[in-house]
């Protein structure tokens, strides 16, 4: 395997080969990444050579870790127990080295620190960082996707401000329920028309008509205003679904003539 760059300048006096090695293999046989796709920067050597790894295409991921020149001490329980099954517990004391460092991404927050015992330490460390890191960038598509439609969801509700704090009369919920009736039929006939996979169209289908069913029962428990902002919120939240997106521009404006006149945008 090529030493790639890891091994910088006077690097070979500050980690062990089998360190460096290591490291190598680990980048290089990830799932997603190789050695490539990052900048090592081995610091200089003292009571620990820091290593830091940086993401080569966004260099807001990072992990920085310590080696340390030395063994610490450390303490775990054992518990043994005797033939009449009374358990003893000891504290015994064992020396390893002390692998610690921070990552970005950590695996619950943006940035965290991290402590591991021994070589094996620093391959728990890589290993796990690599992981965050795809699943990081994987996702923030979706993410950036999702707070976009949100924000979307989030303006058209505001047209609703304006509706008078009242209820709907018999006659009102009839007509919206009709209506309603007309919204799930229409979309659903695009979506049989936009998507090949009809098992899935299906399913989006069965979706849709749930939340069509759950605001024909509350029509009668939520004031006009609180109604379409959940009218608007259930059918956008199902047209910004991804397997529905092709329907996004056409859905918006059967849902938008929805509104009550003058609400319009």
């Amino acid at each position: 395997m090529p030493d790639g760059k890891v091994n910088a300048k006077h690097s070979c006096k500050m980690l062990r080969p089998k360190i460096t090695q290591l490291i190598n293999s680990i980048l290089e046989e990830s799932e997603y990444f190789n050695y490539n796709d990052f900048q090592i920067e081995i610091g200089k050597p003292g009571y620990s050579t820091t290593v830091k790894i940086v993401y080569e295409y966004d260099n807001q991921y990072f992990i920085d870790f310590r080696v340390p020149s030395q063994k610490s001490s450390f303490t775990q329980q054992e518990t043994t127990s005797n033939l009449l099954g009374a358990s003893t517990t000891k504290s015994k004391e064992y020396r390893n080295y002390k692998i610690e460092g921070k990552m970005r991404p950590g695996e619950l927050s943006y940035e965290e620190d991290f402590s591991n015992e021994g070589i094996d330490g620093i391959s728990k460390a890589l290993n796990e960082w690599l992981d965050n890191l795809w699943e990081d960038l994987t996702l923030s598509p979706q993410n950036r996707a999702f707070l976009s439609h949100k924000e979307e969801i989030e303006k058209i509700k505001q047209q609703v401000n304006g509706i008078p704090d009242e209820y709907f009369t018999v006659e009102e919920a009839n007509e919206i329920k009709d209506r309603l009736k007309n919204i799930e039929d229409q979309l659903a006939e695009k979506l049989n028309a936009e998507n090949p996979d009809k098992e899935e169209s299906q399913n989006q289908i069965d979706k849709l008509h749930n939340e069509i069913e759950i605001l024909k029962e509350t029509i009668f428990s939520l004031n006009k205003a609180g109604w379409f902002k959940s009218f608007l919120t259930k059918t956008f939240t199902w047209l910004t679904d991804p397997n529905n997106q092709k329907l996004l521009k056409a859905g918006k404006d059967i849902v938008i003539n929805m509104l009550p006149e003058g609400q319009n945008p």
